[in-house]
Formats: structure tokens, C-alpha cells, sequence
């Protein structure tokens, strides 16, 4: 974990992000929107310290296509469940099932360079699961430590 990265971290953007625990019932409340996601680990018993570990960050809609939405792109990931199309990510989704939640924030790509704000989120999280959109510095450290 880079607690460097994370002290030189400032955000560009304010980002409302709000979660639902990662199941099929929850894709109700997703929206329709593009934005920012993150998938975390959280232990479920409240006699535990409050604590989450992120493993993967992504976004959707940079490009301004409005296919894709938080909304289908959750719904891609339910897939994982089934068959694990993406190795680390789906495994993960898997290993820790009934444990994950979905994080999200909604934002404007008209507005906000979205990709730009995911980038700077991985280069300060270093999340296990991505493999690419860290900024060079952290790219490179990464790939050393790895």
C-alpha cells in the first residue's frame, strides 16, 4: 500500500461515491449514468474495526458513448460470478462473494475527463487487481515491485 501516493493525492473533481453491496438485487439501484466504480472488500461483522480494502478502480463513459453506464457495466460484472471472464478481477468478485461492494460516483464526461480522475485514483491507490492507468511514476514503481 503507497501512503506516499496517497499524500500527494489531491482531487481535481468532488466525488460523491456511494455503494451497494455487489449481488444481483442491487443492480436496481445503480444508475444509469457514467462515472467512477471501485469494488472493496468489507468484513461484515460489526466487532470488527471499520475497514475496506479496494482492489480495483475503473470508470465508465469517458468516452461519452451512452451505452455504457455504471448501470451495464455492473451488470457485466454479475457475469464474474458465473464464469470469470476477467482473471484477477472476476476471481476475486468470486472468492469474496457476499463481501464486495460496489462503489460509485456519477460524472458528467462532458464536464470532467473522467479517465484522467480514474488515473489519478489507481496511481494513489495502487489497487491489486489493476494492471494498467497508473501515471508513470507509479507504473513504473509497480512493475518494479512486481
Amino acid at each position: 500500500m503507497p501512503p506516499r501516493q496517497w499524500g500527494a493525492y489531491t482531487s481535481t473533481v468532488p466525488l460523491a461515491w456511494k455503494y451497494v453491496n455487489f449481488d444481483r438485487p442491487s443492480r436496481a439501484k445503480v444508475p444509469r449514468k457514467p462515472g467512477l466504480y471501485a469494488f472493496a472488500v468489507q468484513p461484515p461483522h460489526t466487532d470488527f474495526p471499520p475497514s475496506s480494502w479496494i482492489f480495483y478502480v475503473g470508470e465508465v463513459g469517458a468516452t461519452n458513448r451512452p451505452a455504457r453506464t455504471l448501470w451495464k457495466r455492473y451488470d457485466e460484472y454479475l457475469k464474474e460470478l458465473d464464469e470469470s471472464v476477467r482473471a484477477k478481477v472476476g476471481r476475486l468478485i468470486y472468492k469474496y462473494r457476499g463481501f464486495v461492494r460496489f462503489y460509485y460516483c456519477e460524472l458528467d464526461p462532458t464536464v470532467i475527463d473522467i479517465k484522467a480522475v480514474e488515473t489519478q485514483l489507481i496511481s494513489a491507490l495502487w489497487p491489486y487487481a489493476n494492471k494498467n492507468d497508473f501515471d508513470a511514476e507509479s507504473g513504473r514503481t509497480l512493475k518494479a515491485l512486481r
